[in-house]
């Protein structure tokens, strides 16, 4: 583009500037620089590409708004000799009859003392059925000490009345209009800075019932990441939520929402839109579509783009409105009485641009991510678009496994919960293969043994959570074992579940790295006191502790580690296991609120928690992705069993939740991408598949050989994963979910599977692609069906006597666990609940037997305690009453939530009753001999 520059002074009577351009081209030539062209989009959308003033009295200016007026559309923007000089005034033009008229001053910083300061960001905003428009704007030395003012026009910015100073705190709208609810309250989008360099950039909101009279102050709390984030533009979703995107420090667009119009809000985000540093402004349209106008980039204000959404989380390009050299930044953007899109925007902080669109001629490629697509282009496929071919041969994959705990099949918006929002895994699910038909066992353990071996439950060893049968053979490969011995780095973070003590840790079964923590969870009898936040862990064998909520810990720790290992260009399996949203429901306070009048308290901590999950998968795909490993990255996502604190809310319209075996207790989400192998795309496997088939696809995908005599339960599904039309190819094959309950396995207590059929507890026969919830009994209707699946079923279950009622010994002695400290969890033939009881036993409700193997002779100390060794807590104490973070363990009767605490106490992490052990003596039993010690209380 060829410009001419004119600086014309005029003294008479005060100083003057008059800058005026000449030869301007601003057309499709200025649209469409060099060899190398973005793809513009449909121009023919374009109505109207202008300036709004060709001569200006001022030599700089910025930070646009548009309104549509009662008598036509208003403009105002900042100029001056450039941004925070004293001079610097707040300007504005009328458009009637399809031009603009010239731009004149209607508001400067003087002061009563005849001091001035700069304005800053006018915002104008006409409300719902009212003939005034308002103009917002800031006074002030710097954005760290400025204040909010508002004028009035009732003539259409014909004239204004005069200024008023916001009430202290209140800012009014940062650069973006406000947004109106139904019910005529004002949400508008806020933001401060700090004096200090650099400085902190915090959102809220302000609302206002009442058009300005008077005002709440809206905090938005921090992500698991801090943001430095200014400036949010709102959208209005048709299902009820309010949706807000903003500029940042950290090459990412901002995002976050609320539930309830704006009074609460989740925790601020990172999107995966670029953004430079730079405001943006978008608008919800009248056909439901959102719009947002941003400058497609993580450096400088060049392009200025326009993009379309459907959910305001995926974007797809639509439109680019500059892409040569200089600044084009600061859009705003409104849709008029006529449907049609008026967006104006600083020019080289020369000039503000004006452009009009026809939305309904506007149309967006397929989904956006990475650069913008260039013209004549295909844009760059996603895992969600075109995908290699089958058979490509890329080189060896990271593997990137999640999965969580306790979250059933309806805990995603992705598959229709009406309350929780899960808007990272739902982008996840739609770029991946889904797997539909998708079963593990119906509790934790098993399903961890299942997926780390490939073989079934009670095959493996870890065939229950608790009673000592939660471990693998010593003898079965697992999956970090071979991945290792191929050269893969391999990391734990989060929950392992399979072992405390060697030789069944985590670094004894193939993990390098492993960042966990002992027993089921955070207040199991291993942890007991233990907290989701300052929780405590182990880092190999040492104990640590952190500040940091525990799965904000587990990622934290993930991605620091992957991202050495990509330093060192080693490929890498990273198992991310979160002990959420299992029990206690110890979710953030700021993850939570969004949903406490939504639903009863304990199910709004158990959402909570959910949403930090969902938070932390978007910062894993935002690594991913700015890493560029995400193209040669296998990511799998599942969860360990069914539903629990979410199914009163929503269960998938299946029947039953954790524990059982209905569908609502075993059949989980499954979804693998990897794009440079060709899955992913949103495609769906619907055949019957389960965890066990997880490992020897691993194996297949990787080029990684199967361990001589190694047996899997599971088959590779690499082919239908890469084809799911090949799945018809799969074998007819009966899949068995059976565990080891609490105590031990019963014949016939299991779910047998056959296409569609359903053999529940060796009677109860189902078919699920037509009863869904497992209403209609069919075994009378079809006795061949039962008798075949009986049959299946009594021989998988004859070979796997009798190990299955054995019990793996637990070495003392080694030189590599001194002390060992077995707690109940190992009690063989013992389940312990979550208040420390003995809830079922073998013979009885009483204590039961460790399974030892002296590893060496010697003399040999054993101390007997009530309570984690850790606690020092007497046996004749009561027990711990707060956790590491202070929170307490006993009920308090005058408590908000004492009532519910009574009749679900291992929900909320409290012993409702406790009682201190009148012991005086203590008797060890080894084999035959007894030994007897006196107890100090």
């Amino acid at each position: 583009m060829i410009m001419k520059r004119c600086i014309v002074r005029v003294l008479a009577p005060a100083v003057l500037l008059l800058v005026v351009f000449g030869n301007l081209k601003f057309g499709p030539s200025a649209w469409c620089a060099g060899e190398d062209r973005l793809w513009k989009g449909h121009l023919e959308a374009i109505r109207i590409r202008e300036f709004v003033f060709t001569e200006a009295p001022f030599a700089s200016c910025h930070a646009s708004t548009l309104v549509e007026g009662p008598k036509g559309l208003l403009c105002a923007w900042f100029g001056g000799t450039r941004e925070g000089a004293p001079d610097v005034c707040i300007w504005l033009s009328r458009w009637e009859d399809g031009r603009w008229s010239s731009p004149q001053p209607v508001a400067d910083g003087i002061q009563p003392d005849g001091s001035r300061y700069p304005c800053w960001n006018p915002v104008l905003f006409r409300p719902r059925e009212s003939n005034t428009v308002y103009l917002f704007y800031k006074v002030g030395p710097s954005p760290s000490r400025w204040w909010g003012m508002v004028k009035e026009s009732q003539d259409g910015g014909q004239t204004w009345g005069p200024a008023r100073r916001l009430p202290e705190g209140i800012l009014g709208p940062i650069k973006n209009k406000p947004l109106e609810l139904p019910d005529g309250t004002w949400v508008c989008p806020s933001s401060t800075e700090t004096p200090e360099r650099p400085s902190r950039w915090q959102v809220h909101f302000e609302l206002t019932r009442d058009q300005g009279t008077t005002w709440e102050k809206v905090e938005v709390p921090s992500g698991a990441v801090e943001l430095n984030a200014i400036q949010p533009t709102i959208f209005q979703l048709q299902d009820g939520r309010v949706v807000a995107m903003g500029r940042t420090r950290e090459q990412r667009a901002f995002w976050t929402f609320s539930f309830d119009q704006g009074r609460t809000w989740v925790p601020l985000q990172r999107s995966l839109l670029p953004n430079p540093n730079a405001g943006l402004d978008g608008i919800t349209l009248r056909d439901g579509r959102h719009l947002l106008v941003y400058n497609h980039t993580v450096r400088g204000r060049s392009p200025l783009n326009v993009a379309l959404s459907d959910d305001t989380w995926q974007w797809r390009p639509a439109l680019v409105l500059e892409d040569e050299p200089g600044e084009y930044s600061y859009p705003a953007v409104i849709q008029t009485s006529d449907g049609l899109v008026h967006i104006s925007y600083t020019w080289k902080r020369q000039r503000i641009a004006h452009v009009v669109i026809d939305p309904e001629k506007l149309v967006a490629l397929p989904h956006l991510l990475g650069p913008w697509p260039r013209e004549g282009e295909v844009p760059k496929p996603t895992a969600s678009e075109a995908l290699p071919p089958p058979g490509s041969s890329p080189t060896r994959p990271n593997i990137v496994l999640v999965i969580t705990d306790d979250q059933g099949p309806g805990d995603f918006s992705y598959f229709g919960n009406p309350i929780l929002r899960t808007p990272h895994l739902d982008r996840l699910f739609s770029e991946s293969v889904l797997l539909t038909d998708f079963h593990v066992s119906p509790v934790c353990t098993p399903t961890r043994g299942q997926l780390l071996t490939g073989q079934d439950a009670l095959r493996n060893g870890a065939r229950t959570v608790p009673a000592g049968s939660n471990m693998i053979w010593p003898e079965i490969s697992t999956l970090p074992q071979v991945l290792q011995a191929a050269g893969y780095a391999t990391g734990l973070f989060g929950k392992w579940h399979l072992g405390d003590h060697y030789p069944n840790r985590p670094m004894d079964r193939g993990f390098e790295k492993a960042i966990w923590h002992g027993g089921w969870g955070v207040a199991s009898d291993v942890e007991f006191d233990n907290d989701t936040v300052n929780i405590r862990y182990l880092d190999g064998t040492e104990v640590r502790y952190s500040q940091r909520y525990c799965t904000d810990l587990w990622f934290d720790e993930a991605i620091a580690w992957m991202e050495d290992c990509h330093r060192k260009g080693r490929p890498f399996f990273c198992y991310i296991a979160t002990n959420a949203p299992h029990s206690p429901y110890w979710a953030q306070p700021k993850d939570a609120a969004p949903y406490l009048d939504k639903t009863k308290p304990v199910i709004a901590e158990f959402f909570g928690m959910i949403s930090n999950i969902d938070e932390n998968i978007g910062r894993l795909e935002d690594f991913l992705f700015s890493s560029g490993l995400k193209e040669n990255t296998v990511v799998i996502f599942l969860t360990d069993n069914g539903g629990t604190a979410g199914v009163p809310v929503f269960n998938a319209g299946l029947r039953g939740s954790k524990g059982g075996y209905y569908e609502g207790s075993h059949r989980v989400p499954c979804a693998i991408r990897w794009p440079a192998g060709g899955i992913g795309g949103g495609k769906v496997l619907a055949e019957p598949t389960q965890v066990q088939d997880l490992f020897p696809t691993l194996l297949e995908l990787c080029g990684v050989p199967v361990p001589q005599g190694h047996t899997f339960d599971g088959i590779s599904l690499a082919e239908a994963l890469r084809n799911p039309a090949a799945a018809a190819k799969l074998p007819d094959r009966i899949l068995v979910v059976q565990y080891g309950r609490r105590t031990g396995a019963v014949q016939y207590d299991g779910c047998v599977i056959w296409g569609p059929w359903r053999l529940v507890n060796g009677k109860e026969l189902y078919r699920i692609d037509e009863d869904r919830a497992q209403k209609r009994d069919l075994a009378s209707k079809h006795p061949e069906i039962v008798s075949r699946l009986r049959e299946y079923y009594e021989q998988w279950w004859k070979k796997l006597l009798p190990r299955v009622y054995e019990y793996q010994p637990i070495p003392v002695g080694t030189e590599f666990e001194n002390p060992v400290i077995l707690s109940s969890n190992y009690w063989a033939g013992v389940d312990v609940d979550n208040n420390q009881r003995v809830s079922a036993a073998e013979g009885g409700p009483q204590g039961g037997v460790f399974h030892i193997t002296v590893a060496r002779a010697g003399r040999y100390t054993v101390e007997l305690r009530r309570w984690p060794f850790h606690t020092q807590e007497p046996i004749g104490s009561a027990g711990p009453m707060f956790t590491v973070s202070g929170r307490p363990l006993s009920l308090d009767p005058q408590g908000p939530f004492a009532t519910e605490q009574r009749q679900h106490p291992g929900a909320w992490g409290v012993i409702p009753e406790r009682r201190i052990i009148p012991a005086h003596k203590a008797v060890l039993k080894i084999g035959e001999r007894v030994y007897t010690a006196t107890v100090t209380p």
